[in-house]
Order: structure tokens, then sequence, then C-alpha cells
């Protein structure tokens, strides 16, 4: 969730996350080796429903050992960009807990 972030070392030169997009997805701020942040948002124009996905984090690198630290990102996304409004029964619960909450 927003806030939380996560320090990945990995061999190679790129690395890619597996991971569930949907409504909800944020958009994430990392960095390779120490190197300046740069930002990726997740959300697309098919996250109005939930499916699996594999994300390109970062490429191009020397193929060598890395460490890429990662957060996610207060601030929600444009949900402008989606192709049609999300209308599962989950997004409702998700919508009416963060207004509860007072998140976005």
């Amino acid at each position: 969730g927003p806030g939380g972030q996560a320090t990945i070392p990995f061999k190679g030169s790129a690395c890619g996350l597996m991971t569930v997009l949907g409504p909800d997805a944020p958009v994430v701020r990392m960095r390779v080796d120490g190197g300046p942040f740069f930002e990726r948002q997740l959300l697309d124009h098919w996250c109005y429903y939930w499916r699996d996905a594999v994300v390109l984090l970062c490429e191009g690198l020397t193929d060598a050992t890395h460490t890429l630290y990662l957060e996610v990102v207060e601030e929600s996304p444009d949900r402008r960009i989606l192709k049609r409004a999300p209308t599962s029964p989950f997004w409702v619960d998700h919508l009416e807990q963060a207004q509860c909450a007072n998140r976005p």
C-alpha cells in the first residue's frame, strides 16, 4: 500500500516484478544502485479489472549485481486514463474503505 517499500537485490541487466494490476495500481518511485530516483505509473488503460502482469522496472544495466530500492507513492494516479470505469464489487468496497480512511 501507500508508503510501502522494498529493497531488491538482483543479478542481471534488468529487473521485473510479477504482480496483480487493477484500478488500485499505484505509482512506484525507484532508484538503482543509489542513482537518481525515477517513477513508474503501474496503472494503465486496462486496469479497470484485476489481472496478473509482469512489469519491467529497470533495464539496460550492466550484467552485474544491483540493488533496486522501490517505494509506493502516496498520491493516487489519475484513473481517468482507464478505458472504462471499474464495476467490480471489490472495487466498490475498496473505494468505500478508502473514503472511510480519507484516502483517494
